[in-house]
């Protein structure tokens, strides 16, 4: 399997394969954090900010592990070309 940055595209022989990022958009719509953020607040009895900021803060922390396994497993399955 090869992975080329420029294009995000994966290939594997003659097949070309979307990323797991564009396959998610294909089936979930897009995620409402204010909207969502909100009813949560209302539902729990806390602040929307708050809740915002939590996530925010959260999402960092999962952005960084989730960036270090993927790039822990393309070391394994995946031929980057640069």
């Amino acid at each position: 399997m090869k992975f080329t940055p420029e294009d995000h595209k994966y290939t594997h022989l003659e097949s070309v394969y979307k990323p797991c990022t564009c396959v998610i958009k294909d089936f979930f719509p897009p995620f409402n954090k204010r909207e969502i953020a909100g009813r949560f607040a209302k539902k729990n009895s806390l602040k929307k900010r708050n809740v915002l900021l939590k996530w925010r803060r959260t999402g960092r922390v999962s952005t960084t592990i989730g960036t270090y396994i993927h790039e822990y497993a393309e070391g394994f399955f995946v031929e980057v070309e640069y």
